[in-house]
């Protein structure tokens, strides 16, 4: 099953950002309770961030990438055929190779 057209997009997002700053710095917690606006802009520049308490990662601050599209149920009918056959039991050689 190929990939969706909202997942393609959020993905060639991230690597955007990722070619554009590739080393995430480190912000103690304090620091970005302090300074939080000034993060969010550097972040829809496509720079992630880590935040840290006594000097250990709890979190990473990311761009948001918005999803293009919904995911719906039954959007692939018609286009995939399944075969009776799927439901007839294995013969005997078929059977004794899934058992092993």
């Amino acid at each position: 099953m190929s990939p969706n057209r909202s997942d393609v997009l959020s993905v060639i997002a991230m690597v955007r950002c990722h070619r554009k700053n590739p080393a995430m710095p480190y912000i103690n917690v304090i620091e970005a309770k302090t300074n939080l606006s000034s993060l969010l802009v550097r972040v829809e520049a496509c720079e992630e961030i880590v935040i840290t308490r006594d000097g250990t990662p709890v979190a990473r601050l990311v761009p948001y990438v918005k999803r293009q599209g919904t995911r719906r149920f039954g959007r692939m009918k018609e286009q995939i055929v399944i075969d009776d056959g799927i439901l007839k039991p294995l013969p005997e050689a078929g059977l004794a190779a899934w058992e092993g």
